[in-house]
């Protein structure tokens, strides 16, 4: 059986995110969008997020840190990313 996709019914600033996108072709970082938005840094994520689960918009790492954390007794080596920029996904 096939999922329905909900409908997402894209608000005023929703619309403002994806015009900033069109317009800088190379992508912005979250911190870029909520200047030109007009939105703080924390508020700008769950935006972007829902964006890109509605399939409007895609994130790429282009930077990685490296550091060891210990979980239960046990060192492990963690990356994760430093620098996430935000396009539309045209795909």
């Amino acid at each position: 059986m096939m999922a329905i996709r909900k409908k997402r019914i894209l608000d005023g600033t929703d619309k403002e995110i994806l015009r900033n996108l069109v317009k800088i072709k190379r992508g912005l970082s979250g911190r870029q969008i909520a200047k030109k938005v007009g939105l703080s840094d924390s508020s700008i994520k769950p935006r972007l997020d829902n964006l890109k689960k509605s399939g409007y918009v895609k994130d790429r790492c282009e930077g990685f840190r490296k550091y060891d954390r210990e979980f239960n007794g046990k060192k492990k080596k963690i990356r994760s990313c430093s620098k996430r920029t935000w396009t539309v996904d045209f795909d």
